[in-house]
């Protein structure tokens, strides 16, 4: 933990002035929209027996911020209790109209951020989702809220595969242009000296 600590201080002063490590978001697990003020309550109770400091975000209203610990190191987080979400990837979900029914496709899905929201936000909806690194859509498939999503490895300059096809048509494409990763640099911002033009 100490080391961990060292490494944080590191990169606090590689960082410009006046800029700081952003905070990580959480959001509790909605499997029924009248119980998310129980999840909610839930969640908070869970990061507070692991020592860990939670407060509503000030935008997305489903998010609660960490301040220190390790939220990811939790029973809590293991048994879906919480997942661990930018703020962004959960107010994804919500510039869609509410409900949607039909075909949905996240259509860069990385490790399932946007899915999770998508799932809670539009519970009737065919949940597609897709991304060029195939490896982290496993993610997505063991997460025991989102078992019933289809996968399916898919870089969008390429034609769509049948997996994709099958689904349409769709009510609504949810893409992260333009995928630079650049929205993760207050967290990991030894991406400002990694990331190139060609990624």
């Amino acid at each position: 933990r100490r080391a961990q600590q060292l490494a944080l201080e590191h990169l606090r002063l590689a960082l410009p002035q006046g800029e700081e490590l952003e905070p990580v978001a959480q959001a509790a697990q909605q499997l029924l929209a009248d119980e998310q003020a129980a999840d909610d309550v839930q969640a908070r109770l869970a990061l507070e027996a692991a020592g860990i400091e939670s407060l509503p975000h000030a935008v997305a209203p489903d998010a609660l911020v960490c301040a220190g610990g390790n939220p990811a190191d939790t029973d809590a987080h293991r048994t879906g209790v919480y997942a661990i979400q930018d703020a962004g990837a959960q107010l994804a979900g919500l510039a869609l109209p509410p409900g949607l029914e039909g075909s949905v496709l996240d259509a860069c899905a990385g490790i399932g951020g946007k899915t999770l929201e998508l799932r809670d936000t539009h519970p009737d909806a065919r949940l597609v989702a897709s991304d060029v690194h195939a490896g982290k859509l496993e993610t997505i498939t063991r997460h025991p809220g989102l078992g019933d999503v289809t996968t399916v490895g898919w870089d969008l300059a390429e034609a769509p595969p049948a997996g994709i096809l099958d689904a349409a048509p769709y009510s609504a494409v949810v893409v992260d242009a333009p995928c630079s990763a650049l929205g993760t640099m207050g967290r990991h911002p030894q991406v400002r000296w990694t990331r190139t033009p060609e990624g």
